[in-house]
C-alpha cells in the first residue's frame, strides 16, 4: 500500500515509522525541512507527497492543526480521485461492518432499501459482467 502523511510531527511521524515497518511506502510533506530529510534517511519515508505522488496513494493521513488540513486539501483534492476515494471507504466499511463479506453488506442494504426492478437488473447485469470477465 503507498500511504501519504502530511506532517511529520509526533503522530505523523510515528504513523509514518509504523506504516514503512510494516512494507508499505511512505511519502510524506513537512515545512521543516531537515526533519522530512532525517524521515528519508531513516527509512520511515520513502519519497515526498507532490503531485506526482498524491495521485498514487492508497491513504492519505493529515496530521498537521485543522486549517492546514482545510488548506492542504483545497489545494490539493483534485489529484485526488473521487471514485478511489469512496471505492477505499467503501472497502473499509464492508471489512470493519462486514468482516469483508460483500453478499452480507448487500443483504443489509436491500433489507432497508426498497429496490426497483431497474436496479435488480443493474445489479444481475454487473454480476454477470463481472462473471463474465473472470472466465
Amino acid at each position: 500500500m503507498k500511504v501519504g502523511i502530511l506532517g511529520l510531527g509526533l503522530i505523523g511521524g510515528s504513523l509514518a515509522r509504523a506504516y514503512a515497518l510494516e512494507g508499505h511506502t511512505v511519502y510524506a510533506i513537512q515545512r521543516n525541512e531537515s526533519m522530512l530529510s532525517f524521515a528519508m534517511l531513516s527509512g520511515a519515508v520513502h519519497g515526498r507527497l507532490d503531485e506526482t505522488t498524491i495521485p498514487e496513494c492508497d491513504l492519505i493521513l493529515l496530521a498537521i492543526y485543522p486549517g492546514g488540513c482545510a488548506d492542504w486539501l483545497e489545494k490539493n483534492a483534485s489529484l485526488v480521485s473521487k471514485d478511489e476515494a469512496q471505492a477505499a471507504e467503501l472497502d473499509a466499511l464492508v471489512e470493519k461492518t462486514f468482516e469483508g463479506s460483500l453478499p452480507a453488506f448487500v443483504a443489509a442494504f436491500a433489507r432497508k432499501t426498497k429496490l426497483s426492478q431497474s436496479e435488480v437488473d443493474q445489479l444481475r447485469a454487473m454480476i454477470d459482467g463481472f462473471e463474465e470477465a473472470q472466465k
